[in-house]
């Protein structure tokens, strides 16, 4: 099972309307842009060059937000076809 929390309101702004009208999904990485078909390697150099995370702490955030860009591109694929 793949359980993802999803909030509407990024870094305390509220993207509701955005969410919706414009189809697309966010997570509060805000400075790691646009990560659809993006491999594993790109989100690591995205996250390093802009968040300077421990050695855990990135580790974390790495898997997290990995899992989450390759389980929605899984899925997207699988409904395509």
């Amino acid at each position: 099972m793949n359980l993802f929390q999803m909030k509407s309101k990024p870094l305390g702004i509220e993207r509701m309307s955005e969410l919706l009208f414009e189809g697309f999904v966010c997570i509060s990485w805000a400075c790691i842009g646009n990560l659809a078909d993006v491999s594993k390697e790109e989100v690591k150099v995205r996250l390093e060059s802009y968040y300077k995370y421990e050695a855990q702490q990135f580790g974390n955030r790495l898997g997290s937000v990995s899992a989450f860009v390759h389980t929605k591109q899984a899925r997207r694929l699988y409904r395509d076809r």
